[in-house]
Protein backbone atom coordinates (compact mmCIF):
# COMPACT_ATOMS: atom_id res chain seq x y z
CA UNK A 1 0.00 0.00 0.00
CA UNK A 2 1.84 2.65 -1.28
CA UNK A 3 0.61 6.84 -0.27
CA UNK A 4 1.89 9.06 -2.58
CA UNK A 5 2.38 12.12 -0.42
CA UNK A 6 4.08 14.47 -3.48
CA UNK A 7 0.78 13.74 -5.80
CA UNK A 8 -1.71 15.35 -3.26
CA UNK A 9 -0.73 18.96 -4.17
CA UNK A 10 -1.66 18.02 -7.52
CA UNK A 11 -4.59 16.72 -6.49
CA UNK A 12 -8.05 18.98 -7.63
CA UNK A 13 -11.26 18.10 -5.78
CA UNK A 14 -14.68 19.38 -5.84
CA UNK A 15 -16.85 19.11 -2.53
CA UNK A 16 -20.86 19.69 -2.71
CA UNK A 17 -23.36 19.81 -0.30
CA UNK A 18 -24.94 20.91 2.97
CA UNK A 19 -22.56 23.28 5.00
CA UNK A 20 -22.67 23.93 8.42
CA UNK A 21 -20.86 25.87 10.99
CA UNK A 22 -20.08 23.88 14.31
CA UNK A 23 -19.76 26.03 17.14
CA UNK A 24 -18.02 24.94 20.83
CA UNK A 25 -18.58 26.19 23.71
CA UNK A 26 -15.78 24.92 26.28
CA UNK A 27 -16.63 25.50 29.91
CA UNK A 28 -16.11 23.43 33.82
CA UNK A 29 -18.50 21.69 35.22
CA UNK A 30 -18.75 21.95 39.19
CA UNK A 31 -22.05 22.27 40.49
CA UNK A 32 -25.56 21.40 39.71
CA UNK A 33 -28.12 23.89 39.02
CA UNK A 34 -31.19 24.65 41.62
CA UNK A 35 -33.56 25.30 39.65
CA UNK A 36 -33.60 21.73 37.47
CA UNK A 37 -31.47 19.10 37.88
CA UNK A 38 -28.67 19.95 35.35
CA UNK A 39 -25.05 20.95 35.55
CA UNK A 40 -23.94 24.20 35.31
CA UNK A 41 -21.65 25.00 32.53
CA UNK A 42 -18.93 28.11 33.52
CA UNK A 43 -18.20 28.87 30.01
CA UNK A 44 -14.14 29.44 29.70
CA UNK A 45 -13.84 29.62 25.87
CA UNK A 46 -15.84 28.99 22.15
CA UNK A 47 -14.68 28.79 19.08
CA UNK A 48 -15.99 27.99 15.54
CA UNK A 49 -14.83 25.41 13.01
CA UNK A 50 -16.56 23.57 9.35
CA UNK A 51 -18.84 21.38 9.56
CA UNK A 52 -21.07 18.88 7.29
CA UNK A 53 -19.65 19.56 3.71
CA UNK A 54 -17.50 22.55 4.91
CA UNK A 55 -15.28 19.43 7.31
CA UNK A 56 -15.26 17.29 4.40
CA UNK A 57 -13.26 20.27 2.06
CA UNK A 58 -11.47 20.97 5.38
CA UNK A 59 -9.63 17.39 5.46
CA UNK A 60 -9.11 17.83 1.68
CA UNK A 61 -7.04 20.85 2.09
CA UNK A 62 -5.70 19.51 5.08
CA UNK A 63 -3.91 17.08 2.98
CA UNK A 64 -2.58 19.96 0.47
CA UNK A 65 -5.07 19.05 -2.20
CA UNK A 66 -6.99 22.20 -3.52
CA UNK A 67 -10.59 21.75 -3.28
CA UNK A 68 -13.63 24.11 -3.88
CA UNK A 69 -16.75 24.16 -2.07
CA UNK A 70 -20.23 24.55 -3.38
CA UNK A 71 -22.89 25.14 -1.09
CA UNK A 72 -26.13 27.15 0.30
CA UNK A 73 -24.63 29.70 2.90
CA UNK A 74 -27.14 32.11 4.75
CA UNK A 75 -26.85 35.74 4.39
CA UNK A 76 -26.00 35.77 8.38
CA UNK A 77 -23.24 36.34 10.85
CA UNK A 78 -23.05 32.65 10.65
CA UNK A 79 -22.47 32.42 6.96
CA UNK A 80 -20.07 35.30 7.30
CA UNK A 81 -17.98 33.23 9.89
CA UNK A 82 -18.50 29.94 7.50
CA UNK A 83 -16.69 31.75 4.48
CA UNK A 84 -13.98 33.32 6.93
CA UNK A 85 -13.18 29.85 7.57
CA UNK A 86 -13.14 28.64 4.29
CA UNK A 87 -10.71 31.12 3.55
CA UNK A 88 -8.32 30.68 6.93
CA UNK A 89 -8.30 26.68 5.21
CA UNK A 90 -7.05 27.12 2.25
CA UNK A 91 -10.73 26.36 0.76
CA UNK A 92 -11.93 27.98 -2.49
CA UNK A 93 -15.81 28.73 -1.55
CA UNK A 94 -18.49 28.96 -4.59
CA UNK A 95 -21.08 29.27 -1.87
CA UNK A 96 -24.60 30.51 -2.99
CA UNK A 97 -25.85 33.29 -0.59
CA UNK A 98 -29.51 33.49 0.08
CA UNK A 99 -31.42 35.05 2.70
CA UNK A 100 -34.49 32.63 2.87
CA UNK A 101 -31.85 29.66 3.24
CA UNK A 102 -30.43 30.36 7.32
CA UNK A 103 -26.99 28.73 7.31
CA UNK A 104 -27.14 25.33 9.81
CA UNK A 105 -25.49 25.87 13.17
CA UNK A 106 -24.28 23.45 15.60
CA UNK A 107 -23.62 24.39 18.71
CA UNK A 108 -21.55 21.57 21.04
CA UNK A 109 -21.64 22.04 24.93
CA UNK A 110 -18.15 20.90 26.37
CA UNK A 111 -16.88 19.75 29.42
CA UNK A 112 -13.87 17.88 30.57
CA UNK A 113 -13.59 16.96 26.97
CA UNK A 114 -17.22 15.69 26.91
CA UNK A 115 -19.93 16.49 24.62
CA UNK A 116 -23.07 17.55 27.39
CA UNK A 117 -25.61 18.46 25.07
CA UNK A 118 -25.94 20.29 21.48
CA UNK A 119 -28.21 22.81 20.05
CA UNK A 120 -29.19 23.02 16.39
CA UNK A 121 -30.33 26.06 14.49
CA UNK A 122 -31.30 24.78 11.06
CA UNK A 123 -34.11 25.51 8.74
CA UNK A 124 -34.45 22.05 6.22
CA UNK A 125 -35.94 22.97 3.02
CA UNK A 126 -35.15 22.40 -0.43
CA UNK A 127 -33.19 24.36 -2.38
CA UNK A 128 -35.23 26.66 -4.84
CA UNK A 129 -35.44 25.51 -8.61
CA UNK A 130 -33.64 29.08 -9.18
CA UNK A 131 -31.28 28.17 -6.21
CA UNK A 132 -30.45 24.68 -7.85
CA UNK A 133 -29.65 26.23 -11.22
CA UNK A 134 -27.00 28.40 -9.39
CA UNK A 135 -25.92 25.60 -8.06
CA UNK A 136 -25.63 22.85 -10.86
CA UNK A 137 -23.82 26.09 -12.96
CA UNK A 138 -20.80 25.93 -10.33
CA UNK A 139 -21.08 22.51 -10.15
CA UNK A 140 -20.69 22.32 -14.20
CA UNK A 141 -17.81 25.50 -14.13
CA UNK A 142 -15.58 23.19 -11.28
CA UNK A 143 -16.03 19.92 -13.00
CA UNK A 144 -14.47 20.85 -16.04
CA UNK A 145 -10.88 20.65 -14.14
CA UNK A 146 -11.03 18.79 -10.97
CA UNK A 147 -10.12 14.88 -10.43
CA UNK A 148 -12.57 14.06 -8.12
CA UNK A 149 -16.03 15.20 -6.75
CA UNK A 150 -17.58 14.89 -3.58
CA UNK A 151 -21.35 14.48 -2.63
CA UNK A 152 -21.70 15.31 1.20
CA UNK A 153 -25.58 14.76 2.18
CA UNK A 154 -26.16 15.57 5.56
CA UNK A 155 -29.75 15.72 5.29
CA UNK A 156 -30.02 19.49 5.87
CA UNK A 157 -32.14 20.32 2.34
CA UNK A 158 -29.60 20.39 -0.58
CA UNK A 159 -30.08 16.86 -1.89
CA UNK A 160 -34.04 17.07 -0.87
CA UNK A 161 -33.95 18.27 -4.27
CA UNK A 162 -32.80 15.09 -6.16
CA UNK A 163 -32.75 16.02 -9.18
CA UNK A 164 -29.66 18.55 -8.62
CA UNK A 165 -28.19 15.59 -6.75
CA UNK A 166 -28.90 13.16 -10.38
CA UNK A 167 -27.47 16.05 -12.40
CA UNK A 168 -24.32 15.99 -10.66
CA UNK A 169 -24.02 12.78 -10.48
CA UNK A 170 -24.95 12.50 -14.14
CA UNK A 171 -22.39 15.61 -15.02
CA UNK A 172 -19.29 13.33 -13.39
CA UNK A 173 -20.06 10.55 -15.56
CA UNK A 174 -20.36 12.82 -18.54
CA UNK A 175 -16.93 14.61 -17.20
CA UNK A 176 -15.21 10.67 -16.27
CA UNK A 177 -14.06 12.14 -12.75
CA UNK A 178 -15.46 10.02 -10.14
CA UNK A 179 -17.87 10.94 -7.89
CA UNK A 180 -18.18 9.83 -3.97
CA UNK A 181 -21.33 10.21 -1.98
CA UNK A 182 -21.56 10.46 1.74
CA UNK A 183 -25.56 9.03 1.55
CA UNK A 184 -28.42 9.89 4.47
CA UNK A 185 -31.82 8.97 4.59
CA UNK A 186 -33.55 6.02 3.11
CA UNK A 187 -34.27 7.23 -0.50
CA UNK A 188 -31.10 6.39 -2.70
CA UNK A 189 -32.42 6.22 -5.80
CA UNK A 190 -31.02 10.19 -6.04
CA UNK A 191 -27.34 8.55 -5.80
CA UNK A 192 -28.22 6.16 -8.51
CA UNK A 193 -24.81 5.72 -10.83
CA UNK A 194 -22.26 7.00 -8.50
CA UNK A 195 -19.16 5.72 -8.60
CA UNK A 196 -18.62 5.17 -4.73
CA UNK A 197 -20.69 5.63 -1.36
CA UNK A 198 -19.29 5.67 2.19
CA UNK A 199 -22.26 4.32 4.45
CA UNK A 200 -22.01 3.96 8.25
CA UNK A 201 -24.47 0.76 9.04
CA UNK A 202 -27.32 2.38 10.05
CA UNK A 203 -27.26 4.16 6.59
CA UNK A 204 -26.96 1.13 4.89
CA UNK A 205 -29.64 -0.72 7.41
CA UNK A 206 -32.41 2.39 6.45
CA UNK A 207 -31.81 0.68 2.48
CA UNK A 208 -31.32 -2.69 3.10
CA UNK A 209 -34.43 -5.68 3.56
CA UNK A 210 -31.63 -7.78 5.09
CA UNK A 211 -30.58 -7.92 8.90
CA UNK A 212 -26.87 -5.78 9.10
CA UNK A 213 -24.58 -7.55 12.00
CA UNK A 214 -26.42 -10.64 11.91
CA UNK A 215 -23.06 -12.44 10.29
CA UNK A 216 -20.34 -11.44 7.46
CA UNK A 217 -21.78 -13.55 4.57
CA UNK A 218 -25.30 -11.95 5.37
CA UNK A 219 -23.66 -7.94 5.45
CA UNK A 220 -22.13 -9.09 2.24
CA UNK A 221 -25.14 -10.01 0.77
CA UNK A 222 -26.79 -6.66 1.50
CA UNK A 223 -23.87 -4.98 0.22
CA UNK A 224 -23.49 -6.13 -2.85
CA UNK A 225 -27.55 -6.21 -3.14
CA UNK A 226 -28.02 -2.58 -2.28
CA UNK A 227 -24.55 -1.44 -4.73
CA UNK A 228 -25.72 -3.35 -7.35
CA UNK A 229 -29.12 -1.94 -7.32
CA UNK A 230 -28.16 1.41 -7.52
CA UNK A 231 -25.74 1.05 -10.21
CA UNK A 232 -22.73 1.62 -7.78
CA UNK A 233 -19.40 1.05 -8.35
CA UNK A 234 -17.90 0.38 -4.96
CA UNK A 235 -19.20 0.81 -1.04
CA UNK A 236 -17.04 1.21 1.31
CA UNK A 237 -19.22 0.26 4.71
CA UNK A 238 -17.78 2.24 8.40
CA UNK A 239 -18.94 -0.61 11.21
CA UNK A 240 -17.67 1.89 14.14
CA UNK A 241 -15.37 -0.45 16.47
CA UNK A 242 -15.97 -3.42 14.33
CA UNK A 243 -14.27 -1.38 11.25
CA UNK A 244 -14.87 -1.30 7.57
CA UNK A 245 -16.04 -3.49 5.05
CA UNK A 246 -15.23 -2.85 1.45
CA UNK A 247 -16.93 -4.15 -1.64
CA UNK A 248 -15.82 -3.37 -5.34
CA UNK A 249 -17.36 -4.95 -8.14
CA UNK A 250 -14.33 -5.81 -9.32
CA UNK A 251 -12.91 -7.91 -6.62
CA UNK A 252 -14.23 -9.49 -3.45
CA UNK A 253 -15.67 -8.10 -0.31
CA UNK A 254 -12.79 -7.28 2.41
CA UNK A 255 -12.91 -6.90 5.85
CA UNK A 256 -10.66 -4.54 7.12
CA UNK A 257 -10.41 -4.22 11.36
CA UNK A 258 -10.17 -1.11 13.04
CA UNK A 259 -7.01 1.37 13.82
CA UNK A 260 -8.32 3.45 16.39
CA UNK A 261 -6.59 3.03 19.58
CA UNK A 262 -8.75 5.30 21.75
CA UNK A 263 -12.20 7.17 20.45
CA UNK A 264 -13.00 10.63 22.34
CA UNK A 265 -15.53 11.48 19.75
CA UNK A 266 -16.45 10.00 16.21
CA UNK A 267 -17.82 13.61 15.15
CA UNK A 268 -16.91 14.15 11.88
CA UNK A 269 -15.07 10.83 11.50
CA UNK A 270 -16.98 10.26 8.21
CA UNK A 271 -16.05 13.31 6.61
CA UNK A 272 -12.51 11.80 6.96
CA UNK A 273 -12.91 8.47 5.54
CA UNK A 274 -14.36 9.85 2.42
CA UNK A 275 -12.15 12.77 2.11
CA UNK A 276 -8.67 10.37 2.35
CA UNK A 277 -10.95 7.62 0.69
CA UNK A 278 -11.10 10.03 -2.79
CA UNK A 279 -7.88 11.20 -2.37
CA UNK A 280 -5.87 8.36 -2.30
CA UNK A 281 -8.38 6.92 -5.29
CA UNK A 282 -7.12 9.93 -7.36
CA UNK A 283 -3.76 9.31 -6.96
CA UNK A 284 -3.94 5.84 -8.37
CA UNK A 285 -4.71 3.78 -5.52
CA UNK A 286 -6.73 0.39 -5.88
CA UNK A 287 -10.13 0.58 -3.55
CA UNK A 288 -9.12 -1.66 -1.21
CA UNK A 289 -5.93 -0.25 -0.26
CA UNK A 290 -7.43 3.45 -0.74
CA UNK A 291 -9.90 1.92 1.83
CA UNK A 292 -7.03 0.75 4.20
CA UNK A 293 -5.92 4.53 4.41
CA UNK A 294 -9.19 5.91 5.33
CA UNK A 295 -9.94 3.05 7.87
CA UNK A 296 -6.16 4.70 9.11
CA UNK A 297 -6.87 8.47 9.60
CA UNK A 298 -11.07 7.54 10.97
CA UNK A 299 -8.38 6.13 13.34
CA UNK A 300 -6.43 9.45 14.20
CA UNK A 301 -9.63 11.47 14.16
CA UNK A 302 -11.63 9.67 16.35
CA UNK A 303 -8.74 10.04 18.88
CA UNK A 304 -9.32 13.94 19.22
CA UNK A 305 -12.43 16.10 20.85
CA UNK A 306 -14.49 17.65 18.70
CA UNK A 307 -14.86 18.01 14.88
CA UNK A 308 -11.53 18.23 13.88
CA UNK A 309 -10.08 17.80 9.81
CA UNK A 310 -6.97 15.16 9.49
CA UNK A 311 -3.48 17.32 8.24
CA UNK A 312 -0.87 15.82 6.64
CA UNK A 313 1.63 14.92 9.05
CA UNK A 314 -1.03 13.14 11.00
CA UNK A 315 -1.68 10.79 8.28
CA UNK A 316 1.82 10.16 7.39
CA UNK A 317 2.72 9.43 10.91
CA UNK A 318 -0.37 7.00 11.29
CA UNK A 319 0.47 5.74 8.11
CA UNK A 320 4.34 4.57 9.38
CA UNK A 321 3.12 3.26 12.36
Amino acid sequence: MKFHVDRLSQIKALVVGDVMLDRYIWGDVDRISPEAPVPVVTVGKENHVLGGAGNVAANMAGLGIQVCLVGICGHDESGKIFQNLCQNNGIMPRLIIDQDYPTTVKTRIMARKQQLFRLDREKIQPPSHTLAQKIIAQVQKAMASVDVVILSDYAKGMFLCEQLCRDIILTARECKVPCFVDPKGKNWERYTGASFITPNTMELAAVSQLPMEKDNDTLIASITDVRDQYDIQCLLLTRGEKGMCIADKASAPLFISTAAQEVYDVSGAGDTVISTFAASIAMGMSPDDAAGVANIAAGVVVGKVGTQPICISELISALEQ
